[in-house]
């Protein structure tokens, strides 16, 4: 501590040298000017440093924690974005297959279920749960099922058909 102390005590008195040594080999006017502002601002430095030092020391780890936190929220807030365009995804994609099926004069509901794929930035189509309106005969089905496979490259395996009234 004592150390520190001594170490800071010797740069104002050197700093207090080199301002008057400059000073005085500065012409009259102008350059006088400059050297007796530069010296101020190099005594300032000089006495700061001791307060300058100990708000870093204490803004280190504010800085670290602010970081560690925005990091969580950005974390935070791609999940929900991508929580959203799954929802989307599973929404819109229902809405298709039902159209698709009402275009073909079939009656269909459909529960489209999206997850996140390696590679992809955006949840895909990956199941659909399908409930068939009293209308759709076992070729209506076997070709509605083709269509979701060619079309939505939903196989035959991640479709489920349920009872349909």
């Amino acid at each position: 501590m004592m150390d520190w102390i001594r170490d800071w005590l010797l740069g104002i008195v050197a700093a207090g040298a080199a301002t008057a040594a400059a000073q005085a080999l500065a012409p009259h006017g102008a350059a006088r000017q400059v050297a007796r502002l530069a010296g101020g601002l190099l005594l300032l430095l000089v006495v700061a440093r001791p307060l300058t030092q100990a708000v870093w020391a204490d803004l280190t780890p504010l800085g670290a924690d602010m970081q560690a936190e925005t990091a969580r929220y950005a974390t935070q807030a791609e999940q929900a974005g991508t929580d959203i365009a799954k929802k989307l995804i599973e929404e819109k994609t229902s809405a298709y297959i039902e159209t698709e099926a009402k275009s073909r004069g079939l009656s269909l509901r459909a529960e489209v279920e999206a997850e996140s794929v390696a590679g992809q930035s955006l949840p895909l189509p990956a199941r659909v749960r399908l409930i068939p309106g009293a209308d759709m005969g076992a070729a209506d089905k076997s070709a509605f099922s083709d269509w979701l496979a060619g079309t939505l490259n939903i196989p035959a395996a991640r479709q489920r058909w349920e009872a349909g009234g």
